[in-house]
């Protein structure tokens, strides 16, 4: 999970960020049904443990349009 992610901020955006760090599955910016804003974060998964594993590293900082993100990995039911 991406968290602290501007409001602002689009989903084009923020997946271009996170395609420059590997491969993934998916990929989803959580947006608000009334607003039509993201809602501050995003989810993705990404193909390889090795790489979910090393992610958390890889991004620190991570910043997006000006805003330090904060990065929390679940890698619950990986293998």
């Amino acid at each position: 999970c991406i968290s602290n992610i501007k409001q602002n901020s689009t989903q084009e955006t923020v997946e271009k960020i996170v395609k420059q760090y590997g491969d993934y599955l998916n990929f989803e910016l959580a947006i608000d049904p009334k607003t039509g804003k993201n809602c501050g974060y995003a989810f993705v998964d990404y193909k390889k443990v090795s790489l979910a594993k090393n992610i958390e590293e890889k991004m620190k900082p991570l910043t997006i349009d000006g805003e330090i993100a904060t990065i929390q990995l679940d890698l619950t039911g990986m293998t």
